[in-house]
């Protein structure tokens, strides 16, 4: 992160680098926090819900791709 962030925001980049690992910590947390013994029949759904996300995540990253190549080797 520190070589795609102008030198005057490092820190910051940085700083929300750990803050968005944080909140995925606290989103893996929620979601395992709903699943519980009654709610197991759901747990094919959860799962389905969550694989859509991460192919969704997955597609913005790669149309991102480029950019973000051009940016590092600049």
């Amino acid at each position: 992160m520190t070589k795609l962030a102008p030198s005057l925001i490092q820190n910051q980049v940085m700083g929300l680098w750990f803050a968005s690992s944080a909140l995925g910590n606290v989103v893996a947390g929620l979601i395992g926090g709903n699943v519980a013994n009654d709610k197991i029949q759901n747990l094919p759904e959860i799962f389905g819900f969550l694989a859509i996300m991460l192919f969704v995540s997955f597609l913005l990253l790669f149309a991102c791709k480029k950019f973000i190549m051009k940016i590092a080797k600049a």
